[in-house]
């Protein structure tokens, strides 16, 4: 399970830095975690509603987060719902079974 972790972490890693670099915020980082407004993420922000550390930069607006955070979440996100969906599948084939 740790090591398919570190696998998807790497996957995101590598798909978002081509599209972001580094450091990911403003409208990237509110339609990444599907927020419909950019307003509705500052409330979240504000908060401290949101699944992993932002920060503010020097001299720009809003709120900011790390690459390897944003991997992170995304890859633990994948795993929760591959997870789910198995264990829906194995529910309904027991049910089948009866």
């Amino acid at each position: 399970m740790r090591d398919t972790l570190q696998l998807k972490i790497g996957e995101h890693e590598r798909q978002l830095a081509v599209r972001f670099g580094q450091v990911i915020g403003g409208k990237d980082l509110t339609h990444l975690l599907g927020y419909r407004t950019p307003a509705a993420f500052r409330q979240a922000a504000k908060r401290k509603r949101l699944p992993f550390p932002t920060f503010p930069m020097f001299g720009r607006r809003g709120q900011f987060a790390r690459l390897r955070d944003v991997a992170t979440f995304l890859a633990r996100l994948d795993l929760a719902m591959e997870e789910s969906a198995a264990t829906a599948h194995a529910e309904q084939e027991n049910t089948m079974v009866r």
